[in-house]
This record gives structure tokens, C-alpha cells and sequence, in this order.
């Protein structure tokens, strides 16, 4: 068996988006950006084919059936962000379901009177008197001169 390299054959790995499903691609993705920043190509790859898959899946994007494929747009989504792949990261954002508040009804406003605010105590600070001490004031003249 020969050990040696051919330097003239090209060992890049290809992968066929095309034909991987959803889970396979989410799988990808986390491997491709906890590798190299040489994989930056293969997720922006990655994001073209998602693309356009969303264009071929059109208006039914949202519905049940393409759960995990949502899920899959919303973490593509995101490594782009953090890779700060604009082109692709924007024009994914579009798609990503954003979820709605639901709005309850507002209660009628009743106006309050203000608050009438009680002032804090003043504290009262204690003085200590001064206290000549003749043996300290006689220490400190013979000290001194």
C-alpha cells in the first residue's frame, strides 16, 4: 500500500446540498461553524441553498410541515449574524417567522391623584465635645520645644 499524497489531485470535500435533508443540513451547519474560518464559503453555500429552497416552498413556508426547516432558517440565520455574513443574513431574516404578542384589551385608564410624598427624618448628629487633656497639652509642649 503506498502512503504518499498526490499533490496533483484536489482532496477538497464537496458537499451536495441539494440533496441533504433538513436535520442533515442543521448538523452540518453546527460542524461547519465550529470549524475553520475556511468554512466560511461552505455556509455561505449553505445559505444560497436554503434560499432557494424557501423560493421553491413559496407561501406554504409557514405552515406545520416545514417546522424543523423554520427552525433550521432561524439558526442559519444566526451563525450568519455572528460571521457577519450580511447579504445572505438579510435576505434570510425576511423569512424567519416572527412571532407575534398577543395584545389583550386595555383596561380603561383612571387618573390618580399624585402622591404626596412624607419627608425622610432629619438624623440628628451626635457632637462629641472637646475634652483638654492636661497630660496630653504637657506631653506636647515639652514634645515641641
Amino acid at each position: 500500500m503506498n502512503n504518499s499524497f498526490d499533490m496533483d489531485f484536489d482532496y477538497t470535500l464537496k458537499i451536495d446540498y441539494e440533496n441533504c435533508h433538513v436535520r442533515d443540513l442543521q448538523y452540518i451547519l453546527q460542524v461547519l461553524y465550529s470549524s475553520s474560518t475556511l468554512c466560511r464559503l461552505d455556509i455561505i453555500e449553505m445559505g444560497a441553498e436554503t434560499i432557494y429552497r424557501i423560493n421553491e416552498i413559496g407561501t406554504d413556508l409557514y405552515g406545520k410541515q416545514y417546522g424543523t426547516f423554520n427552525k433550521f432558517i432561524q439558526s442559519l440565520y444566526c451563525v450568519m449574524d455572528k460571521l457577519n455574513i450580511i447579504e445572505y443574513r438579510d435576505i434570510l431574516y425576511e423569512y424567519i417567522p416572527h412571532k407575534t404578542k398577543q395584545l389583550s384589551p386595555k383596561s380603561p385608564e383612571s387618573i390618580s391623584p399624585p402622591k404626596i410624598m412624607k419627608k425622610a427624618p432629619k438624623k440628628v448628629s451626635e457632637v462629641i465635645p472637646l475634652v483638654k487633656n492636661s497630660q496630653y497639652d504637657a506631653f506636647k509642649k515639652r514634645w515641641y520645644s
